[in-house]
């Protein structure tokens, strides 16, 4: 089966709770415990590009987000959020899902909000879809 999903959690994230862990097809990058934005987006892209190649087609990726809302934190995932769009671009009404808590802190709701208006204007012309979701998911260290 070809993976359909691709997730990517910083350190202290939630699994998506709608999206089985041990789901056949899916994707998942998770950042190491000393590991800077800068080596998962590395390993991200590594990731995609290896997908790609196979010719598969990814339609749901998902950034999960932890509460890190400082400005270094929040511009870190604007290049990680630009790596996920553009491969569920390549498949038919593919969808990019940036994941925080509930209980995120406000600049952090309002930079994934601002995020999302920033994503859409790629999408023009395109079936793809950017939304946030902010839910409890499953803790990252849970199975």
């Amino acid at each position: 089966m070809n993976p359909s999903a691709f997730v990517v959690m910083e350190r202290g994230s939630t699994w998506p709770a709608h999206l089985h862990q041990s789901a056949v097809g899916c994707v998942a990058l998770s950042q190491g415990p000393n590991e800077h934005h800068g080596e998962l987006l590395r390993r991200t892209r590594d990731r995609v590009r290896a997908v790609d190649q196979t010719g598969r087609e990814i339609e749901l990726a998902v950034l999960s987000c932890n509460d890190d809302a400082t400005d270094s934190a929040l511009e870190e995932r604007v290049p990680l959020a630009r790596a996920l769009l553009a491969t569920v671009l390549r498949a038919d009404r593919g969808r990019l899902l940036l994941l925080a808590r509930p209980s995120a802190p406000p600049s952090l709701r309002h930079s994934l909000l601002g995020l999302v208006g920033t994503l859409t204007e790629v999408l023009a012309g395109t079936s793809a879809s950017v939304s946030v979701l902010f839910d409890d998911g499953w803790p990252a260290d849970s199975h």
